[in-house]
């Protein structure tokens, strides 16, 4: 697997790829887009790849610092009763029988 390391004005980022050895040509094509979007202070969004519910519950709870007393324990009741269950799943194919299967469970 291919890695992406940009550094834009947050600081540097890494992400995995879905190109292997040999997709260099489309990773490098993907790097600039990144690039582009980093510096001009874009969220990368689906750029990467689909979004999961893992990866939007880590943006999600960086925008709850400093809005509620203990972000952590928002954290805490997403990783033990969320992010085991359906912290995989694609965002836009999370349907209400996931989250009452979730709930039963």
């Amino acid at each position: 697997m291919l890695w992406l390391k940009v550094k834009g004005p947050a600081g540097w980022k890494q992400v995995p790829t879905s190109f292997g050895v040999g997709e260099e040509k489309r990773a490098t094509d993907l790097l600039a887009k990144v690039r582009d979007r980093l510096l001009a202070g874009e969220e990368l969004g689906g750029l990467l790849g689909p979004v999961t519910v893992r990866t939007w519950a880590k943006r999600w709870l960086e925008t709850r610092k400093g809005l509620v007393e203990n972000e952590k324990s928002d954290g805490g009741a997403l990783r033990l009763h969320v992010l085991q269950h359906i912290g995989d799943m694609e965002l836009g194919e999370v349907r209400p029988r996931h989250v009452a299967s979730m709930v039963r469970q």
